[in-house]
């Protein structure tokens, strides 16, 4: 009997354990937030995973994630600062039930429920390329914003392929037929991205010898 070679079978999700953030002083005691992702966000502003009514607490205020021993903290520019221990931290890991202090606000940061995070089915997305499950995790979220008309805000290093995530986004939603315009604003002259963008009617400005419509 010959043995048949072993069926591969694709990853559909990767296993990790979620944060876990309870409220223990200020306006809002009491509440509790379990991540339902890999990065939990906090502030005043809707949108946030945990939403504070503290008046010293910034709109985006803080966010968390798992770090490589720990809880990855990013104070993302917040007015009142992020404190542990009563030291001002700005970007740093933190071990789990620690307790953090945002303005009037003290909360404690425990891990939460295991999750399994969504990949993508293949090894490509309009584009992008990958086998990892870094490189899946992005394109199961490329995927999933493309149906939304949610702005998307994409950032990198200069060469990580910014544009790449860009033109997925565009090609996999439902604007795939619609097209797509790559503008370089650091490239322009900041009198002119106006123009570039919305346009503008002869004689507008010196040099406006005939109307212009612009990309929008």
């Amino acid at each position: 009997m010959t043995a048949s070679a072993t069926v591969p079978h694709g990853l559909v999700g990767i296993p990790m354990r979620s944060l876990r953030v309870e409220v223990i002083d200020g306006p809002n005691a009491g509440a509790i937030c379990n991540a339902r992702a890999e990065k939990l966000t906090i502030g005043t502003a809707e949108g946030n995973d945990l939403v504070l009514t503290d008046d010293t607490v910034s709109r985006y205020h803080l966010e968390l994630s798992r770090g490589r021993a720990g809880v990855r903290v990013v104070d993302c520019s917040s007015t009142n600062g992020t404190l542990v221990g009563g030291v001002v931290l700005g970007t740093g890991e933190i071990a789990a039930g620690s307790t953090l202090q945002l303005g009037r606000t003290r909360l404690v940061v425990t891990d939460g429920e295991k999750l399994t995070l969504e990949l993508h089915a293949g090894e490509s997305l309009a584009g992008l390329r990958g086998r990892s499950p870094v490189m899946r995790r992005l394109m199961a979220g490329i995927q999933k914003a493309a149906q939304s008309d949610a702005s998307v805000l994409v950032v990198g290093e200069s060469g990580t392929g910014k544009e790449l995530v860009a033109r997925g986004l565009h090609d996999v939603g439902p604007r795939a037929t619609r097209p797509f315009l790559a503008v370089d604003c650091a490239a322009m002259s900041p009198a002119l991205v106006a123009s570039e963008l919305f346009g503008h009617e002869r004689g507008a400005f010196t040099g406006a010898v005939a109307k212009k419509r612009g990309l929008f």
